[in-house]
């Protein structure tokens, strides 16, 4: 519980998920989005042990849930999920290579200030990344969003054919 590690490649998701180490029952299954909860990383959980990298979570309720730590997480995938990363509470976290691909929302953030950097955030189905504080602004620069025009901001980038973002969100210097 207090000791989070993963070796290269590791996946979390669903037993309904065939793919991943082949089937598991006696009948195919299919994996939807929200088939379990997902994994939640919280201030009881030490920087010096938290070594969550070159992982993939699917098909979850919210893939990974990070509240009141501050940690650097690198290439780490959450596809098909309802919601892919919620970070609250004053979390600072940092993600390097963060892949959210096809959730319904790509990562939530409220009372916090992550950072997200070459990344990719692409096919989400509601926003791809929801500030429910715009007054504490997200920095989320230099990330590729589905599209070479960039996000979608109703305000800021109304051209943008990419995912797109609400209101407090920095997003500047995106991927074409």
């Amino acid at each position: 519980r207090d000791n989070v590690q993963t070796g290269r490649q590791t996946t979390f998701t669903r037993l309904k998920d065939d793919s991943v180490a082949g089937q598991t029952g006696a009948i195919a299954q299919t994996p939807a989005a929200g088939d379990w909860r997902g994994l939640k990383l919280e201030a009881s959980v030490p920087a010096a042990t938290l070594k969550l990298r070159d992982s993939s979570i699917r098909y979850s309720t919210i893939g990974l849930d990070i509240r009141k730590i501050a940690p650097t997480l690198y290439n780490l995938q959450v596809v098909n999920s309802l919601t892919g990363v919620r970070v609250t509470d004053g979390s600072a976290v940092k993600f390097d290579g963060l892949s959210l691909i096809g959730n319904a929302t790509g990562m939530e953030v409220n009372n916090a200030s992550p950072v997200i950097a070459k990344s990719q955030i692409q096919g989400s189905s509601i926003l791809g990344i929801s500030n429910l504080t715009p007054a504490t602004t997200i920095l989320a620069t230099g990330n590729w969003w589905g599209h070479a025009t960039g996000p979608k901001d109703a305000l800021g980038n109304p051209a943008g054919l990419g995912d797109a973002v609400s209101t407090g969100v920095t997003y500047s210097s995106w991927l074409a």
